[in-house]
């Protein structure tokens, strides 16, 4: 008998994923892959946005209300 197990993906994994499927990433992706950035960096083929002294993900428009609801469920959690 063959089971078959589904798992949810990464928030890395639904990151590319979503970055691979948004234009303006790919486009940005393809200029970084030529040429550092001012504003932003690729890390293993991921797309970060500088931000003073640190990096931060670079949320494609298909997974900001995801990312949303994340911040806003931890923050709940912490009061």
């Amino acid at each position: 008998m063959n089971v078959l197990t589904l798992e949810d993906n990464s928030f890395d994994c639904n990151l590319a994923l979503n970055q691979d499927a948004d234009e303006h990433i790919v486009k940005l992706r393809k200029e970084l892959e030529k040429k550092e950035k001012r504003w932003y960096e690729m890390r293993d083929r991921l797309v970060y946005r500088k931000v003073k002294d640190r990096v931060q993900f670079y949320v494609p428009s298909a997974m900001e209300y995801y990312v949303f609801i994340k911040m806003i469920t931890n923050i709940n959690l912490l009061t």
